[in-house]
């Protein structure tokens, strides 16, 4: 009897042959909306302690890192997939972004950022022909 069909065994060589595997980790969103850009990354299993959220010169990075908890050596693991690790994303967005209103918040293992842009005045300038 096996716990894992036979055709199954090497489908994750293949996964994401040519994407980098520690990006698709956090898989993300990010939309536009009421002068704001809103980004939400999948961060399922991570607590709001192991998650750090920057933004400098125009770059969104998000970084988390969970230790992994030693368990005792009586298990034999015929299969194991959660992963204990550190993944970081990079998102550029600009400079034109009002860094003092960033708000960010995780819930239910997503996380959302707002970003609100700065509000460009238009200018006119009257020329005077000559």
């Amino acid at each position: 009897m096996y716990l894992v069909p036979k055709k199954y065994y090497f489908d994750h060589i293949f996964d994401n042959l040519l994407e980098n595997n520690d990006d698709m980790l956090m898989r993300s969103d990010i939309y536009e909306k009421d002068g704001s850009y809103h980004f939400e990354a999948e961060l399922p299993g991570f607590d709001k302690s192991e998650i750090k959220v920057d933004f400098n010169n125009g770059n969104l990075s998000i970084s988390a890192e969970k230790e992994e908890i030693n368990e005792s050596d009586d298990k034999k693991y015929l299969r194991k997939e959660r992963i204990y690790n550190k993944m970081n994303r990079r998102f550029y967005f600009g400079e034109k972004i009002d860094q003092n209103n960033i708000k960010a918040e995780f819930n239910n293992g997503i996380l959302k950022v707002v970003l609100p842009k700065i509000e460009e005045e238009e200018t006119t300038t009257a020329i005077e022909i000559q």
